[in-house]
């Protein structure tokens, strides 16, 4: 059922993809001369809302309030009792032009991994659970729903400090 939900959220995130991102205008014909009197393209990103593989939560959920230079992000995600985390970020961009930004952003969150040390596949009773809190920063890259964030982590838990941190995915631009 996990895996069915998982196609469906990321066949979604695709569909979304191919209608959403292109760049709308309206163009007036008038006397053999065209004038461009609306672009889409241009207009700042107001919020975003998408699905990432990746750190915290292996499939994640990722919702984002742009104002300003600075946007507030929260990404999460539960594949069962086992696996599951949350992050919520803080971000400032520094370039932002047509359906592209570049930021970074300083975060916290909270990852839970269960899996079998033997092979990494998640079954009881052999499972071992993983907890890493972090503080993180990050860099951030949004191009017309290609979304890329990768982050360094300092924390206590499971792991040893730094983690690397890693979003790949589609996350639609809210103009």
């Amino acid at each position: 059922m996990r895996k069915i939900l998982i196609v469906l959220i990321l066949f979604a995130a695709t569909v979304a993809c191919l209608h959403s991102q292109s760049q709308d205008s309206i163009i007036v014909v008038e006397n053999g001369r065209s004038y461009k009197i609306y672009d889409n393209s241009k207009e700042k990103v107001k919020g975003e809302f998408g699905a990432v593989i990746g750190t915290p939560g292996v499939v994640n959920v990722v919702m984002a309030a742009h104002t300003g230079g600075f946007l507030f992000k929260f990404s999460g995600g539960f594949l069962g009792s086992g696996t599951y985390g949350a992050q919520f970020e803080v971000g400032y961009k520094f370039y932002e032009e047509d359906e592209t930004y570049h930021g970074f952003g300083l975060g916290i969150g909270h990852s839970v991994l269960t899996t079998n040390d033997d092979d990494g596949y998640y079954r009881y009773p052999n499972s071992k659970r993983h907890v890493w809190d972090y503080a993180a920063i990050s860099y951030l890259l949004n191009t017309r729903g290609l979304y890329i964030n990768l982050g360094l982590s300092h924390g206590q838990g499971s792991y040893p400090s730094p983690q690397l941190l890693f979003q790949i995915g589609y996350v639609f631009q809210i103009r």
